[in-house]
C-alpha cells in the first residue's frame, strides 16, 4: 500500500503548493517492467482540484524523471488497459 510504501522509501510523497496555499499530492515510485526491465517513474497517485496544479506539476514530474534518467512516466490503474505512456 502507498502508506508502507512511503514509510520504507520504496515511494515519495510530494506535497504541492501555489502561492503559499495547498494544491494537491501526488506519490511517485520506480516501475520495473515484469517483460523489458526497463524502468520508469510510475506516478502512483495524484489529487488535486486545482487546474494550474496539473500543468505546473506534470512539468515538474517530467523534470524529476530526467534527472533520474527514466525515459517515460506511467500512469496505472488495477484496470485493465489503464496504462498510459506520456
Amino acid at each position: 500500500d502507498i502508506y508502507s510504501a512511503a514509510r520504507t522509501g520504496r515511494a515519495t510523497m510530494h506535497v504541492g503548493y501555489i502561492d503559499q496555499h495547498y494544491a494537491g499530492v501526488l506519490v511517485l515510485t520506480i516501475n520495473m517492467d515484469p517483460v523489458t526491465a526497463e524502468k520508469s517513474l510510475l506516478i502512483w497517485a495524484v489529487y488535486t482540484r486545482h487546474p494550474a496544479a496539473l500543468r505546473g506539476g506534470l512539468a515538474d514530474v517530467k523534470e524529476m524523471a530526467a534527472r533520474a534518467g527514466l525515459g517515460k512516466l506511467v500512469f496505472h490503474r488495477p484496470r485493465r488497459g489503464g496504462r498510459r505512456r506520456l
